[in-house]
């Protein structure tokens, strides 16, 4: 971040400092997230090639690139048949860096190139110790302490993200007169990476941060989700009685609408909930969804908005912030 001549960093204070750290990190994890999804594009529109020499590129820019960017370097690394780049991205990750990753990342194909040699045993034994030791203590956090205003909305992050994410991406709704708290799941993905399994232990977790919560000093509550996030809220509101009066949605993941669709639009259409969908087009695995969903429960009189973005993929658009304040404002 620049600052401006006049002040000179031994004249900030700690405060200053720890806010310009917290700003930047936020950003450093922005530019991560749309490199990663460039690198996904390349690979799909020009080939696998162009995808791992975008990747390698960026590299070079930074040191402190999380074990998700990790993940796709050596994956792509593998899938161009640089086997001892592969492998020495995977050790970087692993012994260099301290990374860790769930059982099932090692048995992506990607990785078949190097799958019986001894340095991707010796890493995939590391990672597994310390997956099974994070394991042993996982637990769901919840970022509520005590009520600071009249309204409340409860945001969840989507996989391979944690609750750091969440807080970056909703925390904007503070300047409409909302006090947002977010949920992390206790489903590990990685190392500081969390996941919402499609019908895992999402809807007790969730139920049980919000038991905490003083629910009922509050005169509105929102929830909001991102990608398997989403899952996570509609799941839970059919299965328990939750609080809330609007629900937003972005770039949800849904699968749960393949068996429980009608009971979920019963149950909207019972408890008068608002609904705002928010996807891109080009979210391949999420815009089918939210149309069937929105088609769902349009056929009701329940209250739903869509918002159908042209050219986004499964990511936030930069006026997230913008066209969600007119929506409740509306």
């Amino acid at each position: 971040m620049y600052l401006p001549h006049r002040i000179r960093e031994d004249e900030l204070t700690k405060d200053s400092m720890r806010f310009f750290s917290m700003i930047n990190e936020e950003t450093m994890k922005m530019n991560e997230e749309k490199i990663l999804n460039k690198a996904l594009s390349l690979l799909n529109d020009e080939g696998e090639k162009s995808a791992y020499m975008y990747l390698l590129k960026q590299k070079e820019k930074r040191d402190d690139w999380s074990g998700q960017y990790y993940n796709f370097l050596y994956c792509f690394a593998g899938i161009n048949g640089a086997v001892e780049e592969a492998k020495a991205y995977l050790e970087e990750a692993i012994i260099e860096k301290g990374f860790w990753y769930r059982t099932e990342v090692f048995q992506d194909e990607d990785l078949d190139c190097i799958r019986d040699t001894d340095s991707f045993k010796a890493c995939l034994e590391i990672s597994e110790y310390r997956y099974q030791k994070a394991l042993e203590c996982a637990e769901t956090v919840s970022t509520w302490k005590e009520k600071r205003k009249e309204k409340l909305a409860i945001a969840l992050h989507g996989n391979q993200q944690n609750i750091n994410d969440a807080k970056r991406s909703w925390q904007f709704l503070e300047k409409v007169g909302y006090q947002v708290e977010c949920v992390q799941s206790k489903e590990i993905d990685a190392h500081n990476i969390f996941r919402w399994e499609d019908k895992g232990s999402g809807p007790e977790q969730l139920i049980d941060a919000i038991g905490k919560i003083k629910m009922a000093d509050y005169d509105e509550h929102i929830l909001c989700g991102f990608s398997s996030g989403c899952n996570t809220i509609l799941r839970t509101l059919i299965s328990f009685d939750l609080p809330c009066d609007t629900i937003l949605l972005q770039s949800p993941w849904i699968p749960m609408i393949i068996e429980d669709l009608q009971a979920l639009v019963a149950v909207i259409e019972e408890k008068d909930i608002r609904l705002i969908i928010v996807c891109g087009t080009e979210d391949v695995e999420c815009f089918g969804q939210s149309l069937q969903l929105y088609e769902a429960l349009s056929q009701s009189a329940i209250k739903v908005e869509k918002h159908w973005l042209e050219g986004l993929d499964h990511e936030f658009p930069e006026n997230f912030d913008q066209l969600i304040k007119m929506s409740l404002a509306y």
